[in-house]
């Protein structure tokens, strides 16, 4: 029989990392395994992923405990992200020439030479001649993929996290209408609900501020970008929500983790459909 690939969601916040790995069987996916370390430093800092011993090390535990099949997926924080609509001329053109002209869209647009950034285009379907370009510094994209790289687990897909967060709130049967929250140590996200547009920004957590003042502020935050919803769902550090991400997949393997809210990242990442994308 042969051996079925795994699919590795690697989610790494500033102190903390989170992955889960899950194959696919005949009736559903099937969680083979989950991680979680604790850093004393931040390994994330900004966005970007700093290098750090301490990372080195627990990336090669990880290569270590998994067969030589597996597909590895990394989440891009919000942070780095640079995303737009651009338009171009109607276009029935070859693929090639079509992609040059949007990169020459995409170089006006963030006022970059094409070398200095990675991107992904998707077009709109509200707006025929519209499409939304996803960037990331072509640095940071290095900064991502060189420990990874170094430990053997060369990403094969690098998905936003805002997008794994839907997936993860989709798959797992979460409602259609509830903004999502992702609270990290030092950052809030918030994503539209899956059921609409993908929308998503981020505030800095501020000392002092109690949860529920914080999920007041990402609120207000999307509500200024049209986002408005009557519920909230929120996922990650220190957030007793009671959502599991877990529910996405039909075939578990306990014990599970005690807080399964701070693995929606890594979840929805191992879920990720394999792709190819990040032009350079």
């Amino acid at each position: 029989m042969f051996a079925r690939t795994w699919q590795l969601g690697i989610d790494i916040q500033p102190r903390t990392f989170c992955a889960v790995a899950v194959s696919y069987q005949r009736k559903g996916w099937q969680l083979r395994r989950w991680w979680q370390f604790s850093s004393h430093i931040n390994v994330v800092e900004s966005g970007r992923l700093c290098q750090s011993e301490w990372l080195n090390n627990r990336l090669s535990d990880l290569r270590r405990q998994l067969p030589g099949r597996t597909s590895v997926r990394i989440g891009l924080s919000p942070e780095i992200i640079m995303q737009q609509s651009i338009s171009t001329p109607e276009m029935s053109l070859p693929i090639n020439l079509q992609r040059n002209i949007l990169d020459l869209a995409a170089e006006r647009s963030l006022m970059l030479p094409r070398s200095e950034f990675v991107c992904d285009y998707t077009r709109l379907p509200s707006h025929p001649k519209a499409w939304l370009m996803t960037a990331v510094r072509q640095q940071d994209m290095h900064d991502w993929q060189t420990p990874l790289i170094a430990a053997g687990l060369t990403p094969n897909v690098a998905d936003i996290t805002p997008c794994a967060l839907r997936r993860a709130a989709a798959l797992s049967g979460q409602s259609p209408t509830a903004l999502l929250l992702h609270v990290g140590e030092y950052v809030l996200t918030w994503t539209a609900p899956f059921s609409q547009p993908l929308a998503f920004g981020f505030i800095a957590r501020q000392s002092g501020e109690s949860m529920p003042e914080l999920i007041e502020r990402a609120v207000a935050h999307a509500g200024l970008q049209g986002i408005d919803s009557p519920e909230v769902l929120t996922c990650g550090t220190n957030n007793a929500s009671g959502w599991s991400p877990f529910r996405a997949l039909t075939y578990l393997q306990p014990p599970l983790p005690s807080q399964p809210e701070m693995f929606a990242l890594a979840v929805g990442l191992a879920l990720c459909e394999e792709r190819t994308s990040w032009s350079r």
